[in-house]
């Protein structure tokens, strides 16, 4: 990170995607490799939302390194979504959520560096920038660290937030952040959080007097996308009129929601003129993986391989 005049202001954008959030960890990874150093010393702002912001409080505030990151999301997928006997039993009937949320948890304590950790204390003052969706007041919610003192009153803490913008529906908990307030995924209103992030940049930039003389590098990196359907699915058209909550669960509604969107292949770059100061890096996967489907680790990371070289050549376009 720099301050200096007419030095970029690098920022990193983190989709969510549940178990496929290691695509962009191996790509953060690569990114250490080619600079020789810890994405909390290269980005001046980390933002993700759901298992992005996991990554972008372990990154910023447990001060791990992407293949940190990566290793420990091999080592502990099933403990995050470990099937409860009911789940095994009723499938997508059951009336709770399908994870009960303590292995989530217990694996974002250890990445940010402590259930205590606040959430306004980051390495080296790189801004945190993490989505969650409020459903007590029920509005959309921006964390940013900047925003926040790390003193004894400040009661917002690194694991709450993380732990928060991960907890989808359906298949988490809500989560309590603060004294009484209940929080969900900020997918809900940006599983791509990558124009919030740059909204934030402008923020951030502008308040120290600094929007004129750096400019703002993204790197926006996404959890995976299908190119074609399968064949062997069927196309959807006018039964969708008469589809209930069910219906829209097996047609893979969540894999819909999180997949390539808008905000990164149309709106961002116009913001982020001119073009090349802007990098969406998004694998193509051959099959959808499910947001709790772990068993596809080797596929994801094979995605990636695969796209290494054209991963680096948009890296080398941000000086990465």
């Amino acid at each position: 990170m720099s301050s200096e005049k007419n030095q970029p202001f690098y920022v990193l954008s983190i989709d969510g995607g549940g178990a496929r959030g290691i695509i962009p960890a191996l790509v953060l990874r690569r990114v250490e490799e080619r600079l020789g150093k810890r994405c909390c010393g290269t980005f001046d702002l980390i933002a993700g939302t759901s298992v992005g912001g996991i990554i972008a409080c372990a990154l910023s505030h447990g001060q791990h390194s992407a293949a940190e990151i990566v290793q420990t999301f091999i080592d502990t997928n099933e403990r995050v979504f470990d099937k409860s006997m009911s789940d095994r039993l009723l499938g997508i009937v059951q009336t709770q959520p399908k994870y009960d949320g303590k292995g989530k948890r217990q694996v974002i304590v250890d990445l940010v560096g402590g259930v205590n950790t606040r959430f306004g204390k980051t390495h080296g003052g790189v801004v945190t920038v993490v989505p969650t969706y409020n459903v007590t007041s029920m509005t959309e919610v921006v964390w940013a660290s900047d925003q926040h003192n790390n003193s004894s009153e400040d009661q917002v803490f690194a694991a709450d937030i993380a732990d928060a913008t991960s907890a989808a529906p359906l298949y988490f908990p809500s989560v309590r952040v603060g004294p009484d307030e209940w929080h969900v995924d900020g997918g809900l209103f940006a599983n791509d959080p990558t124009v919030l992030t740059v909204a934030e940049a402008e923020r951030v930039l502008r308040a120290a007097g600094d929007y004129a003389r750096r400019p703002i590098y993204v790197l926006s990196i996404g959890t995976g996308t299908v190119a074609r359907p399968p064949t062997t699915t069927k196309s959807l058209g006018k039964e969708t009129e008469s589809f209930g909550l069910f219906d829209w669960l097996q047609a893979g509604l969540v894999g819909m929601l999180m997949d390539d969107s808008i905000t990164s292949n149309v709106i961002a770059p116009m913001l982020m003129r001119p073009i090349d100061r802007f990098e969406r890096v998004q694998v193509e996967l051959p099959c959808q993986v499910e947001l709790d489907d772990t068993s596809q680790t080797e596929l994801l990371t094979s995605a990636v391989k695969q796209s290494i070289d054209a991963i680096d050549k948009q890296l080398a376009k941000l000086q990465l």
